[in-house]
């Protein structure tokens, strides 16, 4: 966080020009100046952070401890006017704290001591419930044996979460010599879940997970669960000879569409379990099965306009990928991009479209005449390669990769680079339209840190025949320079004359 807020005040002042940067920052470009406002919130933010956390650090007697509190609640603590009546209660219990450790007010504490000493204070109170209000009533599994209700509903009892563990902690020496009457868990949730089955007047639900949300394995019910159910069988027998469980026990379908959804009856209601219109049109169309296959394009498309000019760069972009070209200008259809996740964990490995990011800028840093080991030096401050050690040996390894490719092309970048717009009459009466940057003298040169493929010297041929027809008095070049095939250091170039 703090190398991104130096990133971001930073791109405020200066520019992400010449690989400039300001100790362990790197300035962050095009930062708005909403962003700055928002930047300097943060900033506020951390520098109180910082100031709390320095503060909570160490042995301290406990005024200190307690005037590091109030002021935390000053720097850290905001609540809206409804609300102020936190804030004096959170000062209450604080004061009643310092006046209790008056008497050792001499003795050191550390931060462990003081959670003990508040922990009693600020735990959570139980409230009074409303039960026998005639409405829903949320709560945990609290003792109920003398309040009946019409219906009581059992959330979340699967196998491993209920009952509760009863893990061993190595601070607690009771647990080395176990004594009757001393505190199970175990044994108190059983006894919640028996006082909530003998509450139910009418309808007791229990619901648990009985199936894996991914595979669809059968899952286990907690043991009182599955106790309860032993018990009914035991208990009582049903006239068509089957288990009493093979009755009561409903198992759900785990996808929304399943047919049994709609189906009455087929979940333990008397008509339907779901109403929902969607998933209903879904389920029917799964009942009928995959329709027959349709073609891509049931009629031949129009046809497009032969009149409007054609641009050069639109041309380039469909002999490089013309299946997407063909999907975006003939049919129209565009996919949205996907939105990139902020990852918050450091990282410790690239992924090839990283690595080859990392390159690209290291490249167009030394094409632009900065030192290489400079730019190196700002890409170690951007944050994206791996931190230390890990970060330095994949930045000197995709260096060592722009390095031939800066060598090859350094013999063609000796005139100073330029631009031609040019218009071209084409033999259907259209014009073709387009600029092409990197000219050198006569020579269209382009570098690129991608491994040279086809796509690169189909864009290097469009770009040279459209330069020797606008200009045909000259004998063009193209020359693209880019990374070797396979795993291989050396450049490959790609020469093309006109």
């Amino acid at each position: 966080w703090e190398t991104a807020l130096d990133r971001i005040l930073l791109g405020a002042a200066l520019a992400e020009e010449e690989q400039r940067y300001v100790g362990s920052a790197l300035p962050l470009d095009d930062v708005d100046s909403t962003d700055v406002d928002l930047a300097g919130r943060l900033a506020e933010l951390l520098d109180r952070l910082t100031t709390v956390l320095g503060d909570l650090s160490g042995t301290h007697p406990a005024a200190h401890w307690f005037d590091t509190l109030d002021r935390a609640l000053d720097l850290l603590g905001d609540v809206a006017p409804a609300d102020a009546w936190q804030a004096v209660q959170a000062r209450s219990v604080l004061d009643e704290a310092r006046r209790s450790a008056q008497e050792h007010a001499a003795v050191a504490l550390g931060l462990g001591d003081v959670r003990a000493l508040l922990a009693r204070r600020l735990q959570g109170r139980p409230t009074r419930t409303g039960f026998r209000t005639g409405a829903l009533t949320v709560c945990s599994m609290e003792p109920m044996r003398a309040v009946p209700h019409r219906v009581v509903c059992l959330l979340g009892l699967d196998d491993g979460a209920f009952p509760r563990g009863a893990g061993a902690d190595g601070d607690d020496v009771l647990l080395r010599d176990p004594l009757v009457g001393e505190r199970d868990r175990r044994a108190e949730d059983r006894q919640l879940f028996l006082d909530a089955v003998t509450a139910a007047g009418e309808h007791l639900v229990v619901l648990y997970a009985g199936a894996d949300e991914r595979t669809g394995a059968a899952r286990a019910p907690a043991v009182p669960v599955g106790e309860l159910l032993d018990a009914l069988d035991l208990a009582a027998a049903a006239p068509d000879g089957r288990r009493v469980r093979d009755h009561v026990v409903v198992r759900h379908p785990l996808q929304t569409v399943d047919e049994r959804n709609f189906a009455a009856g087929a979940l333990g209601a008397p008509g339907p379990f779901s109403f929902d219109a969607l998933t209903h049109a879904a389920a029917l169309t799964a009942r009928a099965g995959d329709p027959p296959p349709r073609p891509f394009l049931p009629a031949p498309l129009p046809p497009a306009d032969d009149g409007a000019p054609v641009d050069l760069e639109e041309l380039v972009r469909t002999l490089e990928h013309p299946v997407r070209a063909f999907v975006r200008r003939r049919l129209g259809v565009t996919l949205p991009g996907e939105v990139e996740e902020v990852e918050d964990r450091v990282p410790l490995e690239l992924d090839g479209l990283e690595r080859w990011q990392i390159g690209d800028r290291l490249l167009s840093a030394a094409l632009d005449g900065v030192e290489l080991r400079r730019a190196l030096q700002a890409e170690a401050r951007r944050g994206a390669a791996p931190p230390h050690w890990l970060g330095g040996a994949v930045l000197t390894e995709v260096a060592g990769q722009v390095e031939p490719i800066v060598e090859a092309a350094s013999t063609h970048l000796n005139a100073p680079a330029r631009t031609i717009d040019l218009t071209v009459a084409l033999a259907d009466g259209r014009e073709l339209t387009g600029t092409v940057t990197g000219v050198r003298g006569d020579v269209l040169v382009r570098t690129v840190f991608s491994r040279l493929a086809a796509k690169h010297r189909l864009r290097a041929w469009v770009q040279l025949l459209a330069l020797a027809a606008a200009r045909p008095g000259t004998t063009w070049t193209a020359v693209t320079t880019g990374r070797g095939p396979g795993s291989s250091a050396r450049a490959a170039v790609s020469v093309l004359t006109a």
